[in-house]
């Protein structure tokens, strides 16, 4: 198994409030909207991304809401809240530092 797909629970879910920045999305949505923003180079696990999900609406970053797109179907809608902005910043904090001391690691320089 390679770096891509060994991306670890903090980046998921940076990955995750990130994409809700802008706009609410619904699970498929997120899944779709990853694959073509990283021109297919990153792909999420369902079962990962949900777990995520439900991790950062217990704790309160996002929460979720209901909506009926068809006759019997229920699409969830995940929504940031402020207390997840909030967190985001301190994961993007992290994920940049360790960015950083990677880079070093791997003797990548810095072009300017």
């Amino acid at each position: 198994m390679g770096v891509k797909e060994n991306i670890g629970k903090g980046t998921i879910e940076l990955v995750l409030m990130s994409m809700l920045l802008e706009e609410d999305m619904y699970g498929y949505q997120l899944v779709q909207s990853i694959s073509k923003l990283s021109n297919g180079v990153l792909s999420i696990n369902t079962g990962a991304m949900y777990t995520s999900l439900y991790k950062l609406e217990e704790e309160g970053y996002i929460t979720s809401i209901s909506t009926k797109v068809k006759n019997r179907q229920i699409r969830i809608y995940y929504h940031l809240t402020d207390s997840g902005r909030d967190y985001r910043e301190v994961l993007l904090s992290e994920y940049l530092e360790l960015q950083k001391a990677m880079n070093c690691l791997l003797k990548i320089e810095k072009k300017e």
